[in-house]
Order: structure tokens, then C-alpha cells, then sequence
């Protein structure tokens, strides 16, 4: 019987196999494995997370936007990570301008 530690594990490994794939620059594999991580637990934050910088970092700007929206529904206190990633590109306006959705008012 699988207890909720070992699917724990089992999210991490794929998220760090992701990272380490992210590192040696072969994103096809690093997207694959967040894909992967995402079907197996679809509450992963971190996935979405990570696989909307590949999606940006490769031009799939749709892919990365539909990742950080899923990302905030799930997690919106990842807003800092995500405006940090696009702030690197000088893009930290789009970024809150995708974003807006979560918080209409500006409370």
C-alpha cells in the first residue's frame, strides 16, 4: 500500500530528475519529466512552476503562461517566484499583468 510519504518521494524524484535535466540543458527531457509529475499529482505547484520557466526559456510563452496561472491557482504565494523569473527577462509587468486574475482589485 502506497502511504502518502511514498508518493511524496515519487513527486520529488521527478522534479529533481527534472532539475538535473534543466541543469545539462536538455529540456525536452526536463519538460517530459514535470509532464510526467504533473499527470501523477496534479496538485504539484513546483511542476507547473518549473516547467513554465522551460516552456519560457524555449519561446512556448502560451505553455509557460497556462504553468504559472495553474501554478498560482494552486500556490499564489509563488507569485515572487514567478515575477522573479520574468523579471529576469524585464518582464515582471507582463508577468503581473497575467497575474492580475488572482487579485482584480490590487487588495
Amino acid at each position: 500500500m502506497e502511504t502518502s510519504k511514498d508518493n511524496k518521494e515519487e513527486r520529488d524524484v521527478l522534479v529533481e530528475q527534472a532539475r538535473d535535466a534543466m541543469q545539462r540543458g536538455d529540456r525536452v527531457m526536463a519538460i517530459a519529466l514535470l509532464t510526467q509529475a504533473i499527470v501523477n499529482h496534479p496538485d504539484n505547484a513546483e511542476a507547473y512552476q518549473l516547467r513554465g520557466r522551460v516552456r519560457y526559456e524555449t519561446g512556448d510563452i502560451r505553455g509557460a503562461k497556462e504553468d504559472a496561472e495553474k501554478m498560482l491557482q494552486l500556490d499564489p504565494q509563488r507569485l515572487n517566484t514567478l515575477t522573479g523569473d520574468f523579471q529576469a527577462e524585464g518582464t515582471e509587468k507582463k508577468a503581473r499583468k497575467h497575474t492580475s486574475f488572482l487579485n482584480p482589485h490590487g487588495i
